[in-house]
Order: structure tokens, then C-alpha cells, then sequence
């Protein structure tokens, strides 16, 4: 039951069209730890699976600073709000080039089915659900279910309450659960584990989200094209279309940023606005002459505002200044 299903704005997690999500952390693997990131990035294609309308994901992994593991990601959102996993395509780095290729969605292999990332309406007590089922040589039988809901939540991206964790887990580690937590309006804030590891063991946090502008949604997007010619190869449906982004998107991307974290916005072609961390600082020691020593942001009858803490340069106590996040007005000042 789907109609415009490449629009998604389930509150757990919206996947706009330019939106970019930054991970940080480490992963434990055969025993030897190492940093990791992931850049999640939501592009302006859409690619039609089992007559589905589906968003397409751009997905990078780095370890220890290099790029190891890049994919595709399709995802499209039902009438009733909940996220389906239509399927994926999957490159591999060996040397300096991607290799081993693989795609699933659904019916390719046979057998291959959608299944549900994100419930429209997650709940404690829910039964699990399936995020897809792909048989070999992919062996894709991850499942997930609420694990917790109503957790606060501290990431370099900012502090969140009322977060969902949901926790995933497969067929071939019995006893590994994944964590991910989930604040509303921003989406995946980090990703954790709990009982055994399977062998891997994964700590990410998210620490920035921006909405990528014309030139670096257009980069993304040549990547994304690149794999899907590669994934040509092998028998998939119909080619991805691009749909551009207009400046109503712009400005509820800018809107999924200040939720998520004091994070700078690419706005070229848009009239979207959201000052950054360093201008709150600049406007908020020109207004109380001394050193900005903290930000943080806060939302108060509907509106994002920074909070930034000043140290008087004439001594004293430190002083809020409190800013409005979009214009950049100072509101007020309190100590």
C-alpha cells in the first residue's frame, strides 16, 4: 500500500533527500580494534523496485581512515508510515578497487523479500519484525524489535531524550544484538551492542548532520551512479531516476539539522537558514563581551534557540545568551 513512498518522514526516522549523517567510533573485529566511520547519505534518486518507488541511500565505511565498504541502500515508506528495506547493493575494497558486487531486492535472488527498518508506530512489547530476507549466497535474516523506549542519550552530535532503541539481530550469531538508538525528527543517533559480538563488535556516535548542498549532493549522486552501472551487471529492474530537490526541501532538511546538532547548513539555492556553533559564539561574545565557553541547544515553544555560556571578560559569574537559531537574534540573557 504505498503512494509517493519515496517521501519519508516517519519521525524515527526521516530520510530527506540530502540529508547527511556523520558516525564516529571503533569496531573490535577477529580481536583487533580499530576506528570507524560511516557518512549515511540520503540521495535525490529514486529507483522503482517490485513497482515500489524507492529512496536511494549512498553508504561509506571507513576503518582506520580508509574507505573499505561502499553501498546502496533502498528504502521506501508505506501510507500507514512504516520504513520498508527493498534491498541493497554492496561493494567490497580489496587493494585500490571495489570488488565482489552484491545486490539483492526483492525476487533477485528468488526468494528475496522487503522488510520493515523502521515501524510507523514503534512500541515496548511489539512483536519482531523482519528487515528483509535474502537467501544465498547473501543470508540476509536480520530481524528487530523495541528494546527501549523513553532513554536520554549523550553523542558528540548533542543530548537527546526520549530516544527508541531498537535492537536487530540474525540467524547466524545466535545471542549478538546490535543496538540502535533513535531520537525523533533527527533519526539514528548510535549504534551499540549487547551479548555476545559474533565475532564483531561496533560502537558508533553520531557526530555531525548537515544538508549537503548542490555540489556535494551532485558528487554523491555520480557515486551512486557509478555503483548502479556496476550493479547492471547483474539482473536488476528499472534505472534510477533523479528527482530534484526543491527549496521547501531545503528548508526541512535545514529543520532535521537544528533538531539533530549544532551543526553548520550548505544552503546554495535555498532560503533556508540556520546559523552555525561558531556564530552563536561570535554573536553571543559580542553581545556579552568575553570568552564562549560552552554551547548547547535547547527547544522551547517550538523553536530550536542556542544556549551558549559566556565568561564575562569584566569578571563575575558566566552568563547565558540565548539565541535564536534560525535569525541569529539574541532573545536574552540570563545568569
Amino acid at each position: 500500500d504505498f503512494d509517493k513512498s519515496e517521501n519519508i518522514d516517519n519521525p524515527w526516522w526521516p530520510l530527506k533527500a540530502g540529508m547527511q549523517w556523520t558516525y564516529e567510533g571503533h569496531v573490535i573485529e577477529e580481536g583487533k580494534k580499530e576506528s570507524h566511520k560511516i557518512v549515511f547519505t540520503v540521495t535525490d534518486l529514486v529507483k522503482v523496485i517490485d513497482g515500489v518507488r524507492s529512496r536511494v541511500i549512498y553508504d561509506s565505511d571507513y576503518t582506520s581512515g580508509k574507505m573499505k565498504e561502499q553501498e546502496l541502500a533502498y528504502f521506501a515508506q508505506d501510507k500507514s508510515g512504516n520504513v520498508w528495506h527493498l534491498g541493497q547493493y554492496r561493494e567490497v575494497m580489496e587493494g585500490k578497487i571495489f570488488v565482489g558486487g552484491q545486490i539483492w531486492v526483492i525476487n533477485n535472488p528468488p526468494g528475496a523479500k522487503a522488510g520493515i527498518m523502521m515501524p510507523a508506530n514503534p512500541k515496548l512489547g511489539d512483536l519482531s519484525y523482519s528487515e528483509g530476507y535474502a537467501p544465498h549466497p547473501f543470508y540476509w535474516t536480520d530481524r528487530g524489535r523495541v528494546y527501549q523506549v523513553g532513554q536520554k542519550v549523550k553523542v558528540p552530535a548533542g543530548n537527546y531524550s526520549d530516544v527508541l532503541v531498537i535492537e536487530e539481530y540474525d540467524e547466524e550469531n545466535p545471542g549478538a544484538f546490535q543496538l540502535k538508538y533513535y531520537a525523533k525528527g533527527v533519526g539514528n543517533i548510535k549504534v551499540g551492542s549487547r551479548g555476545k559480538t559474533g565475532g564483531k563488535d561496533e560502537k558508533l556516535e553520531l557526530t555531525k548532520v548537515k544538508m549537503l548542498d548542490e555540489k556535494e549532493l551532485a558528487a554523491v549522486r555520480e557515486k551512486s551512479i557509478e555503483l548502479e552501472k556496476r550493479a547492471g551487471m547483474f539482473p536488476v529492474q528499472p534505472v534510477m531516476e533523479r528527482i530534484a530537490l526543491t527549496g521547501a526541501d531545503h528548508a526541512q532538511g535545514a529543520t532535521m539539522v537544528a533538531a539533530g546538532a549544532p551543526a553548520q547548513v550548505s544552503k546554495k539555492g535555498s532560503d533556508a537558514k540556520v546559523i552555525s556553533e561558531d556564530e552563536a559564539k561570535a554573536i553571543a561574545e559580542k553581545r556579552v563581551p568575553g570568552k564562549a565557553i560552552d554551547v548547547a541547544i535547547e527547544k522551547k515553544m517550538g523553536a530550536n534557540r542556542y544556549v551558549v555560556e559566556v565568561k564575562p571578560a569584566a569578571g563575575g559569574k558566566e552568563l547565558d545568551v540565548i539565541i535564536d537559531m534560525a535569525s541569529g537574534k539574541v532573545l536574552a540573557v540570563e545568569k
